[in-house]
């Protein structure tokens, strides 16, 4: 796996080819091997997840700094992409925008609980929003703070993200 700032977009792809390979071969290994394995996981899992997080803090601040970025432009950004796999969750995922509903007017995927498409604009109709939502089972959304998978209409909006009400009270 590279080790660079910028992996493209192609060897993280490799890399969750990577994980289900070891997946694999994890399956294989006694319970000693698998403990060491695991341990030796998280370690990189956290290293990793700290680099990126660092990559992601100063690019935004340099964005910021050069007045080319807006947090409600982060945010709508956030959301586009958070949609690219058809679920407004807070994470990537298998791609399954070929089941999402999708914006009239650009052809995008859409969340049926929005009044407008957030990448063009576009005003989302009833109509569509209700025939999603009649074959679908209510949407759920994750946490942002304990990732608890809950349906839309019972979590709070909040500046940390959606929030389940027993975060929110706290």
């Amino acid at each position: 796996m590279a080790d660079g700032l910028f992996d493209s977009w192609g060897e993280h792809r490799q890399q969750w080819n990577e994980i289900r390979r070891l997946e694999e071969k994890f399956e294989a290994l006694d319970v000693d091997q698998r403990l060491e394995a695991l341990r030796a996981t998280v370690v990189e899992l956290q290293r990793r997840a700290e680099r990126s997080d660092l990559l992601v803090t100063a690019l935004v601040r340099l964005l910021q700094a050069k007045g080319d970025l807006t947090v409600e432009e982060l945010e709508v950004m956030f959301v586009r992409v958070d949609l690219a796999d058809g679920v407004e969750d807070g994470r990537t995922g298998p791609d399954c925008a070929a089941r999402a509903p999708t914006c009239t007017a650009c052809g995008r995927p859409t969340n049926p609980q929005r009044r407008q498409c957030v990448y063009c604009g576009a005003t989302l109709t009833t109509a569509s929003a209700t025939t999603a939502s009649a074959k679908r089972a209510p949407r759920l959304v994750a946490c942002a703070i304990c990732g608890k998978s809950l349906p839309e209409h019972t979590v709070y909006f909040t500046e940390r993200g959606m929030v389940c009400p027993d975060c929110f009270t706290r």
